[in-house]
């Protein structure tokens, strides 16, 4: 009952945006956090809540803020990522209740087919999923308990939910890719995301499960990143603080949008 008034009020997180213009955070303390990239020493982080929802929020210490908020952005309602909020000039990444997010049909081969485009496509390459690296015996012994945090990716198999946070520098102010509209550029590029994809998905039972979950983020990546689509990605710049004149914003737009096409023709080629 709890759970389901929550959704009724928070809503789904990996569906709709918080409202950061409501949130009135305070101070709750410093927390020390263990994932499966950090067990011995595990990481220190501010922990902020809400002082009307209850939730927490973990305070961003690098300059690459906007940034981060920017990534979130673009990846939410396609992959499912933490918020990135912007609350009196300071940035936090929201600690997302896994309770409120639908469940994945396979939650293993869609957070490798999250992180393939995450790094691939907009260039976040500090993120981990540790398949097979740990034993229940490591687990235990760690005190670690599910969901288990992998590195900035928290995957719970139980219950089939996942959630990806911490986009560390992404491509975003410094992406230098040609838009050199040529064919062959288009096949260069085409080339290029096809032995990715080969390199990434050796085996072809683990290329039939994750490649269909990429062919379907990438299409819905593509309906956004339409020709009408560019007025909602200069909004997404002014409301992320990313510092980017009006050449700069329609490049790295025309930059996302090419890998993107790429990505998608090198998915039909030979079938993949």
């Amino acid at each position: 009952m709890i759970e389901e008034a929550l959704k009724i009020k928070m809503g789904d997180p990996s569906k709709s945006s918080l409202r950061e213009e409501v949130l009135d955070l305070e101070f709750k303390g410093i927390e020390t956090k263990f994932s499966l990239s950090d067990l011995r020493d595990g990481k220190e982080v501010e922990v902020y809540v809400d002082k009307k929802t209850g939730e927490e929020f973990y305070k961003i210490y690098s300059e690459n803020g906007p940034s981060q908020r920017l990534l979130s952005m673009l990846l939410k309602g396609v992959i499912n990522v933490s918020d990135v909020v912007r609350v009196r000039d300071e940035y936090y990444s929201h600690h997302q209740n896994l309770n409120l997010v639908e469940a994945s049909k396979d939650v293993k081969n869609e957070a490798k087919a999250d992180l393939f485009i995450i790094f691939r496509v907009f260039g976040d390459s500090d993120h981990i999923y540790y398949e097979n690296s740990f034993d229940q015996k490591t687990l235990k012994a760690k005190n670690l308990k599910a969901p288990i945090e992998h590195h900035n990716l928290i995957l719970d198999e139980e219950n089939k939910k996942l959630t990806i946070f911490d986009f560390h520098k992404p491509w975003i102010e410094n992406i230098k890719i040609s838009t050199e509209k040529t064919n062959a550029f288009y096949s260069y590029l085409e080339d290029f995301f096809e032995d990715l994809i080969l390199d990434r998905f050796g085996e072809i039972k683990e290329r039939n499960l994750v490649l269909p979950i990429i062919k379907r983020k990438v299409k819905m990546f593509l309906g956004l990143f339409s020709d009408e689509g560019f007025k909602m990605f200069e909004k997404m710049i002014k409301r992320s603080g990313v510092a980017l004149d009006k050449k700069n914003q329609k490049d790295l737009f025309d930059n996302l949008k090419l890998r993107l096409e790429a990505l998608a023709k090198a998915l039909e080629k030979n079938n993949l």
